[in-house]
């Protein structure tokens, strides 16, 4: 399993486009990919980003230069 911050939920459906391919849905991407057929077609996907491991506070991380495109995670297909 890989732990995920869950930064909010999204306007987005399985339903919408998935990102950088062209003609596919996260529906089709995930049946796909994982084999996996998602039930609720209507639900709200969650924008998450990666957890990263040894977090200190105290000492200010330096920006990312590179475009990071949002994540978008299905609910029902996440663990809690």
């Amino acid at each position: 399993l890989n732990p995920f911050y869950v930064d909010g939920v999204s306007d987005l459906t399985p339903l919408s486009a998935f990102p950088e391919r062209e003609n596919e849905t996260y529906a089709s991407y995930f049946s796909k990919k994982y084999n996996q057929i998602l039930t609720n077609e209507n639900q709200q996907l969650v924008q998450v980003s990666r957890e990263i491991t040894g977090k200190n506070f105290l000492v200010p991380r330096l920006a990312s230069t590179k475009k990071e495109i949002p994540m978008h995670h299905v609910p029902e297909l996440c663990n809690i």
